[in-house]
């Protein structure tokens, strides 16, 4: 079956999906060999392919050649047209990391993260018209650890909707009839949104707490990172800060990452600064 996705951390999903046979061709949004799962696709010879519209001709001979009854998604970061979900007798069925209704939405992890919560999980739905909201086949339930960035947790939450599809049989049971989807309240529905660059900028004169900042960092991990402007020797520069094995470390652009100590050895004069945020 195809599997639509384009994000590194469903590829233990992908790898689980792709051994037992079950996925047989990737669509993602990316086409490069330096994007993680299109890479992972072509090292391991899975058939790996990017539309760039759904009236492209080949996604219809790509559905006509893995199957038309179901396919499976996560992480795709586009919104599937009816008229795509309707190709499928069985439905898409979408792997959601976050326990649905709470966070629909692209950033589920990351709102997750931000909100301080100790725990989340994934869903498994069935793709409907609307964002995230289709009836739920499955739920399993995961702690969100204290050091978890959204890369890590992300990683780990998509692994486990590999478990629950295939170790569990979730999908097995699902085409043999006997999972019966159950639509979900839309009054307990909460609602998270698409990061951009500036999600993650600081703004010295009105930073938010350190454990809102500390929280922000875990939580934009990869993209798009927590930053601010600073001055330092006449110049000014953009201060990264960076999670790393539950600390917070400092980069001034085009330097190495360092501790708190080490930092202010160089830039003493942005103790004051670091001693708020760090």
């Amino acid at each position: 079956m195809l599997f639509f996705g384009a994000s590194s951390v469903v590829i233990p999903l992908v790898a689980e999906g792709t051994a037992r046979g079950v996925i047989t061709a990737v669509i993602t949004t990316e086409h490069s060999p330096a994007d993680p799962l299109w890479a992972w696709c072509v090292a391991h010879h899975i058939p790996v392919h990017r539309l760039t519209s759904w009236d492209d001709p080949l996604y219809v001979t790509l559905t006509a050649a893995h199957g038309e009854n179901i396919a499976l998604l996560a992480s795709y970061g586009k919104i599937i047209p009816d008229r795509v979900i309707d190709r499928f007798s069985q439905g898409i069925l979408n792997i959601h990391p976050s326990l649905l209704p709470q966070y629909r939405g692209p950033t589920p992890v990351q709102q997750a993260i931000l909100d301080g919560v100790s725990t989340t999980g994934v869903s498994i739905i069935r793709l409907d018209d609307q964002m995230d909201h289709g009836p739920i086949l499955a739920q399993q339930r995961a702690t969100i650890d204290p050091i978890d960035t959204a890369q890590t947790l992300m990683e780990r939450l998509f692994a486990l909707g590999a478990n629950m599809l295939f170790e569990q049989q979730l999908l097995d049971s699902y085409l043999k009839g006997t999972v019966h989807p159950t639509p979900q309240d839309d009054h307990e529905a909460t609602y998270c949104h698409m990061l951009t660059r500036e999600s993650g900028f600081l703004d010295s004169t009105a930073l938010p707490k350190h454990d809102v900042i500390r929280r922000m960092v875990r939580a934009y991990i990869p993209w798009p990172g927590v930053w601010m402007y600073v001055h330092v020797y006449g110049k000014k520069k953009i201060l990264k800060l960076i999670a790393s094995d539950g600390d917070l470390l400092l980069q001034i652009e085009g330097k190495k990452a360092m501790t708190k100590k080490e930092f202010l050895n160089g830039y003493p004069m942005l103790r004051e600064l670091i001693d708020i945020i760090v």
